[in-house]
Formats: structure tokens, C-alpha cells, sequence
């Protein structure tokens, strides 16, 4: 009885794994979590941000990318052409040190960013979304004064 038992349990074991190496069950998922993917994401960000490389910045972005205050993606790739040079004239230095990621569901927020000169300080949330492939963009952005 007890060997049957026992056989059984094993038997069950070893379909859960073959189910969830198929089907991609996350305990058996390999590469990176969500939190070091939106890491990463942060860390790309902002080393073109330093860089002052608006291509390298805008490729973080969603083609679908509509800010809080309505700027569609042509019109933010336009500001930040004007922004990030702007950043180095000013000396900005952004900071990412404190900011936290913040995950619910396809969707998280990063903040605070924030970014400092001689004229002031503003911080910056990053709104992301995880998209159908898999790979996480900047669809929105708020700032603060």
C-alpha cells in the first residue's frame, strides 16, 4: 500500500514537471525576473540619459507612449532632443539611487528619479508596461516640482 502510494506521488511529480517545462510553468522559468529586467531598464535608461544620446533614450520608450500631461511619442522624442542636451549644458545630475520598482501585473512605475542642477531639482516617475514579447517599455511619465 504504502509503495503504491509512493508511486503515485512520484508518478505526479514527475507530469507536473514535464506539464510546466512545456507549458512554462514560472516555477521552472530560467532568465531574469521582472524586477531585474526593469533593473536593467532603469540602468540603460539612465547611461543614455548620461551619455546624452536621445537615440539611446527613446529606444527605452513605447511606440504607444502618452505622457500624464498628453504628449504622444513624436512629441517626447522632439522634448527630450531639446531636454537631454540641456541636462549636460546645466550640469543635471540624475539620481536613481533611491528609486524603487513598484510591479502590478504588465504594469509597473519607478520612482523617485531625481534630477538636479543649479536651477533646481524635479523627480520624475517612469511608467512601464510589459509588452506581448515579453520586453518592458516607458509608456508614460509623470514629474514632480
Amino acid at each position: 500500500m504504502r509503495l503504491k502510494k509512493l508511486r503515485t506521488t512520484m508518478m505526479g511529480v514527475l507530469a507536473l514537471t514535464l506539464v510546466c517545462s512545456v507549458s512554462g510553468c514560472a516555477l521552472f522559468r530560467f532568465g531574469p525576473s521582472d524586477e531585474q529586467l526593469l533593473g536593467d531598464l532603469l540602468k540603460g535608461w539612465k547611461a543614455a540619459m548620461d551619455e546624452g544620446s536621445v537615440e539611446k533614450v527613446i529606444a527605452y520608450y513605447s511606440k504607444d507612449y502618452m505622457s500624464a500631461d498628453g504628449r504622444n511619442f513624436e512629441e517626447t522624442k522632439s522634448g527630450l532632443e531639446r531636454i537631454v542636451p540641456a541636462l549636460k549644458e546645466f550640469e543635471a545630475k540624475l539620481s536613481t539611487t533611491d528609486a524603487k520598482i513598484q510591479i502590478e501585473g504588465k504594469k509597473a512605475t519607478i520612482a523617485p528619479i531625481k534630477i538636479e542642477s543649479s536651477l533646481g531639482s524635479i523627480g520624475l516617475t517612469l511608467i512601464t508596461t510589459k509588452d506581448k514579447d515579453g520586453v518592458w517599455r516607458i509608456t508614460s511619465s509623470e514629474m514632480q516640482r
